[in-house]
């Protein structure tokens, strides 16, 4: 719900923006002796200044309404293209012992301990050297 307000926001943001940067310029166009090439750079300018005014307040809305990155929850879910690719370098089979019964997705460095959902930390276990592993 959080991301879905901020992703408004930002559209809109950038929408107001964006529209008064072009009002801008063609008041400038109207009521100057600007070359139209000038003009279009102006646009420009002001279309990538609105952007990145956008962007900064985005960023300050989330970071208001989730805290900032590093102390956000961390996830033990492990993605499933990361299971396919630890069960496909590690050939479907158990990597202490080449089992293929009872197979578990198993944390080298444990997730308690700080350890990633990446595939280098990700390897296939059977659940009997899972369990033998416990949380070392």
């Amino acid at each position: 719900m959080k991301a879905d307000t901020a992703n408004k926001l930002i559209g809109w943001m950038l929408i107001v923006l964006c529209v008064g940067a072009v009002a801008y310029a063609v008041i400038l166009w109207l009521f100057a002796t600007l070359p139209a090439w000038l003009v279009w750079v102006l646009i420009g300018f002001a279309v990538l200044v609105a952007i990145g005014t956008a962007m900064a307040a985005a960023e300050e809305y989330v970071t208001k309404q989730l805290g900032p990155l590093e102390t956000r929850p961390r996830s033990r879910y492990i993605p499933n293209d990361v299971k396919a690719e630890a069960m496909r370098r590690d050939g479907g089979r158990c990597r202490k012992c080449g089992s293929t019964k009872e197979l578990h997705f198993d944390h080298i460095i444990p997730y308690s301990r700080g350890g990633t959902n990446d595939v280098g930390n990700i390897q296939v276990l059977c659940g009997r050297c899972n369990r033998r592993k416990s949380n070392r």
